[in-house]
């Protein structure tokens, strides 16, 4: 079923579920980039650091980094929507992520669909997001793709 914008309102209307405002999606998302950050230079401190002078041991080393960054990213979205059906900073702003085909918790699939297509849209800079802000219901490309909404949890 293709989910357009007037089908959605009328889902949303229908069952009085409400949209989170804008700046609740956006600081929820910089909570969650801030706490994988504090984890993944921890990760990094602890296991991964050199304290060689070498130019080309300083690049791998930051490859390192973002590597780790964007697996504990995935880790993170996946556990979190698989088990709290929203993340710690969404759930500091009582915002939490439905699919649309039962508007209940997604299933694993569609998690793992949603936080893969996420961490991508990070890792080409946040480009990809815009698109969130020009939808109705600020739907990014991991949520149209995935079928899911961000909605009050409240």
């Amino acid at each position: 079923m293709i989910y357009t914008d007037d089908k959605i309102e009328e889902i949303l209307y229908r069952e009085n579920i409400k949209i989170p405002s804008f700046s609740h999606r956006v600081s929820a998302f910089i909570i969650d980039i801030f706490l994988v950050v504090l984890i993944t230079w921890g990760v990094y401190i602890n296991f991964l650091s050199t304290s060689s002078s070498d130019i080309q041991t300083k690049i791998y080393s930051i490859q390192k980094l973002i590597l780790i960054y964007f697996f504990l990213e995935l880790s993170y979205e996946v556990i979190c929507l698989r088990y709290l059906s929203a993340s710690i900073g969404k759930m500091i702003f009582g915002i939490k992520v439905i699919s649309l085909l039962d508007l209940d918790r997604p299933v694993l699939k569609t998690i793992f669909q949603r936080s893969t297509l996420k961490v991508f849209e990070e890792i080409f800079g946040f480009v990809l997001f815009i698109f969130a802000i020009d939808n109705r219901f600020y739907r990014g490309l991991h949520d149209k793709v995935s079928k899911t909404l961000v909605v009050s949890d409240r």
